[in-house]
């Protein structure tokens, strides 16, 4: 082998530890370690390590790191449940894509998201109780079990969060609330979205492959039926 090659494959894994050595650790692992193992879907004791390593990584100060934990997460859906608070916690962060890869692993948790959704939006910081009724929306009818409690809000609100909450309600009951949703241009308002500051208008996008629920399923409602 030539002197210049024994050079070039010195500097490549020179490069490759250093990469390695700038991860964050995590319950004394490497990140992408905790992530490989979440997208294996781990079992009982195995994914409860995990979920643990990847709660723990919302604590550190590398934004990206965070969004890998999250979309993390997300692959593990309903396994990763007990991580739910954590992550509606990251809904009062300033960036958009930290709060979508925070909804976006909620969401993948179905309706076993949804009692710890419900303790976030009792609270006292409007920010997330919004944003955590727009995940509902996202859930769907998997969502039912919150429908006493929004129906419960609807008096209580503004007229704009009343518009939105009949919103969420089609998507999730669309039985009862679909045609009232539509009438009312409820569904995830991209212009009232705007107007509040608070960025709920990342919900009408697909901010991640297959939806922001992973199952290439659009849930809006009242979509035009004719477009300019």
């Amino acid at each position: 082998m030539t002197r210049s090659r024994w050079i070039l494959i010195t500097l490549l894994m020179g490069l490759a530890l250093g990469s390695a050595a700038q991860e964050p650790v995590v319950n004394g692992r490497p990140l992408g370690e905790w992530v490989l193992l979440a997208s294996d879907h781990p079992k009982g004791a195995e994914a409860e390590k995990t979920v643990d390593a990847l709660t723990a990584a919302l604590e550190l100060d590398d934004l990206m790191a965070r969004v890998k934990a999250m979309d993390a997460m997300a692959l593990m859906g309903p396994a990763a449940k007990k991580a739910a608070p954590a992550l509606i916690q990251q809904l009062t962060m300033d960036q958009p894509w930290v709060r979508a890869a925070a909804m976006g692993a909620v969401a993948s948790m179905g309706k076993d998201a949804v009692p710890f959704i419900i303790t976030a939006m009792q609270g006292d910081n409007e920010t997330v109780r919004i944003r955590s009724a727009f995940i509902l929306g996202s859930i769907g009818p998997m969502a039912h079990e919150a429908v006493p409690y929004l129906e419960g809000e609807l008096e209580k609100e503004s007229e704009a969060n009343r518009v939105r909450f009949l919103g969420l309600l089609g998507q999730i009951d669309p039985d009862k609330y679909g045609e009232t949703a539509a009438a009312s241009k409820a569904s995830f308002d991209p212009d009232a979205a705007k107007d509040d500051g608070m960025g709920m208008g990342i919900i009408t996008d697909w901010p991640r492959f297959h939806g922001p629920n992973h199952d290439s399923t659009c849930r809006e409602i009242g979509l035009l039926k004719e477009w300019p």
